[in-house]
């Protein structure tokens, strides 16, 4: 069936808490889809007594909506610090940082992890053929599994968010 199941994993991932002056709750479900797509954020406290409560669609994949809610709080946080305000502008700059750290290369193989494309570097690819530049250590080398995987998530990622910018 593709990305979908036959039946619906119907199972439920819950949790609460509470903050100053409020109470919350967290659930989640798989539904038909083949794996959990989606990811969400329950903090009392971001910056100066601000929560966040959010949640992270998974349609640029499980890795970016994980990714999002790995780094969305703490980077909302330090904006927060650095321009001294809480408002919407806030927000908003903390989603463009979430887009653009998307891109950076630094970040590349945590998404090629979350995605699940990448094996932990475990397993490794069979050595070169001897007398090929990559034996004798010439510029050219296969990709890792790690590279290889990185490379297709950057791929989706930049074609995602190019599709998001030209739709506004």
């Amino acid at each position: 069936m593709g990305a979908y199941m036959s039946a619906p994993n119907k199972e439920k991932v819950s949790e609460d808490g509470s903050g100053p002056s409020y109470s919350y709750g967290a659930s989640s479900m798989q539904g038909w889809r083949t794996g959990m797509e989606d990811a969400h954020v329950a903090k009392t406290d971001v910056a100066g007594g601000i929560g966040m409560f959010a949640v992270f669609d998974g349609h640029g994949g499980k890795e970016v909506a994980n990714f999002c809610a790995k780094y969305m709080p703490s980077e909302f946080a330090a904006l927060a610090k650095k321009t001294h305000s809480i408002n919407d502008q806030t927000l908003r700059d903390a989603f463009h940082k979430m887009d653009s750290m998307l891109r950076e290369e630094k970040y590349a193989e945590e998404l090629a992890i979350l995605s699940g494309k990448y094996d932990d570097g475990n397993s490794s690819p069979s050595p070169p053929a001897a007398g090929s530049p990559t034996a004798s250590g010439g510029p050219l080398r296969a990709p890792s599994s790690k590279e290889r995987a990185a490379q297709m998530v950057r791929t989706s990622l930049n074609a995602s968010l190019d599709d998001a910018k030209r739709k506004g």
